[in-house]
């Protein structure tokens, strides 16, 4: 419905089953999660991600949302960070992805204005580190408006920007700008490390 957004789960054991007449299935086993009848805090979610210890993290126009469905109580589900209770400059995320550390990298822009930043973010220690990507480079503009965030196997992370061409790569000491005129909107690596 316009104006619910939220997340739907199939469990494994559900998929094995006999297709419908004119395609689709529908075995009545989905669990949902809504914006109406749960702490999402937004309609508008962009990303999720999974961790090691199965929280699931959910990037919205409302924050980062972490969302454990193992925890006991309803309380100890649903917690969403925002400016108002964490280094986020704004109540936007658009993108996450994970390193082999445990970090949770996160892009929090708003793609209408040219404010922005990166974040890694360690959920264990509860430890935000802030990246403004523009100051560290030698190129200008600023790379404020940063879109989206894939951490690679080497661990090397890739950075797109909401309105200039090409991606930045960050070795984890040094930005590096991978120069394009044209505009990336997402990135995936192969088996062969190759980034698309």
């Amino acid at each position: 419905f316009w104006g619910e957004g939220g997340l739907a789960m199939l469990s494994a054991d559900q998929l094995n089953n006999q297709p419908l007449p004119g395609g689709g299935f529908d075995t009545g086993a989905w669990n949902v999660w809504s914006s109406v009848h749960h702490p999402i805090p937004s309609v508008y979610i962009y990303d999720m991600v999974f961790g090691a210890d199965g929280v699931i993290w959910i990037a919205s126009d409302g924050g980062l949302t972490r969302f454990d469905p193992a925890a006991p109580t309803e309380a100890q589900r649903w917690f969403t960070y925002t400016p108002a209770n964490s280094p986020l400059i704004l109540n936007e995320v658009r993108s996450l992805a994970f390193d082999s550390h445990g970090n949770l990298w996160l892009t929090n822009v708003n793609v209408q204005t040219s404010n922005g930043a990166l974040f890694r973010f360690n959920p264990t220690s509860n430890v935000w580190t802030q990246y403004r990507v523009g100051q560290e480079l030698p190129w200008s503009p600023p790379w404020y408006n940063v879109n989206s965030v894939y951490v690679g196997a080497d661990d090397h992370v890739w950075l797109t920007h909401s309105v200039l061409g090409g991606m930045a790569e960050f070795d984890g000491t040094f930005w590096e700008l991978h120069d394009s005129p044209y505009q990336m909107d997402a990135m995936l690596a192969d088996l062969q490390g190759n980034i698309w």
